[in-house]
């Protein structure tokens, strides 16, 4: 966690699972019972779901088998990184922002 935020990209689905766990059986009550708790609880849930959004954008952007027609792989099934770099580019930097 760097200022508040999470890093999701660094998480595993059992951690994620774990983190849930947490939250909800061993703080529920008391964060659930506070302004600021509920604001925490929120912006942890804001936070995920902005995460997913883009994970899902990127997914519907490139979800799609490379093609030798389109010269992004060869005969062989090897990627050509330069082209699928170059093709993808406005992606991939979305994944980093």
């Amino acid at each position: 966690m760097k200022d508040g935020q999470i890093d999701w990209k660094s998480l595993n689905d059992k951690q994620l699972y774990q983190m849930a766990i947490d939250v909800f059986h061993q703080k529920y009550d008391a964060m659930l019972k506070s302004d600021q708790g509920q604001k925490a609880v929120k912006e942890v849930i804001d936070q995920y779901l902005d995460f997913k959004t883009k994970v899902n954008t990127v997914n519907e952007r490139v979800l799609r088998d490379f093609s030798v027609d389109l010269e992004e792989i060869t005969k062989t099934g090897k990627v050509k990184r330069k082209i699928v770099t170059e093709q993808f580019k406005d992606v991939i930097e979305t994944m980093y922002e």
